[in-house]
């Protein structure tokens, strides 16, 4: 991300450029490590897709974090819209991939934690509670197409539903 001009006592501002910055490189290392995983560990006739699909995500958010005007967005009215659906873009990036590998069954699904964790340390309630919502709803559909078995799947359900209900500020 470019450095910035803001004013020193711009601090919402300043604390939105670091959100930014911070899910850039979480979006990243995510990323790197499905990438990883992919290439050591992932079996099935979708590995390539996969591979594909991380890759297609981590070109975007390298775009996303160098060329959009953020210092432009973390003071308009738009900024948790944006970054809302940036998580939810995530949450549908995780299905995929983990659908593409098997569903809840996946290591990739555990990933699932990742934008609600983000978001319960700077979003709204209101929008911690849909990303929340939509990692649930990942997860539901990740069992119907493979189940790890009922505990797992009752404890990654309790997490998310943590994550989503009890860590906002």
């Amino acid at each position: 991300m470019p450095s910035t001009s803001l004013a020193p006592d711009d601090l919402e501002s300043r604390f939105w450029l670091r959100t930014v910055a911070a899910g850039g490189w979480a979006t990243f290392w995510a990323c790197v490590a499905g990438l990883t995983y992919d290439a050591l560990f992932a079996e099935g006739p979708h590995r390539v897709a996969i591979a594909v699909v991380v890759a297609i995500t981590m070109a975007l958010g390298a775009a996303g974090h160098w060329l959009v005007p953020w210092e432009r967005f973390v003071r308009s009215r738009h900024r948790e819209a944006v970054l809302l659906g940036w998580s939810l873009f995530t949450v549908v990036v995780i299905g995929t991939v983990a659908a593409l590998d098997g569903g809840a069954a996946s290591p990739l699904a555990l990933a699932l934690v990742l934008p609600g964790s983000f978001a319960s340390l700077a979003y709204s309630r209101f929008r911690v509670l849909v990303v929340g919502a939509a990692s649930e709803v990942a997860l539901g559909a990740l069992v119907l197409i493979g189940s790890p078995g009922t505990g797992t799947v009752l404890v990654g359900a309790v997490v998310l539903q943590f994550l989503s209900s009890f860590m906002w500020s």
